[in-house]
């Protein structure tokens, strides 16, 4: 019973591997299609402590819309801290 479970298991993370795998290839296709994007993730996993999966993210989040700013793309990825201010009696940090 045990060993039946554990091998539906295995097979189940086998097929997500496998699937997992696909998606990247194609991804990684698309991207050799064109050449900006393709130059555009290179300058991101350029960046130290952006790895191949960041800088996917990262270009996703850049080319989904027009930026007219650095400040309006930070403040779009949540990298602008804000100050919590409420009359005088809350003070909090910024984040």
């Amino acid at each position: 019973m045990a060993t039946d479970i554990l091998r539906s298991i295995d097979d189940i993370l086998l097929a997500l591997t496998r699937e997992r795998d696909r998606l990247q290839q194609e991804i990684d296709e698309h991207l050799d299609q064109y050449p900006g994007l393709k130059q555009d993730r290179a300058l991101l996993h350029s960046i130290p402590g952006v790895g191949p999966a960041v800088s996917l993210r990262l270009l996703a989040m850049l080319r989904s819309r027009v930026f007219n700013s650095a400040r309006q793309t930070e403040a779009f990825a949540g990298l602008v801290p804000i100050s919590w201010e409420s009359g005088s009696s809350v003070w909090d940090r910024p984040r």
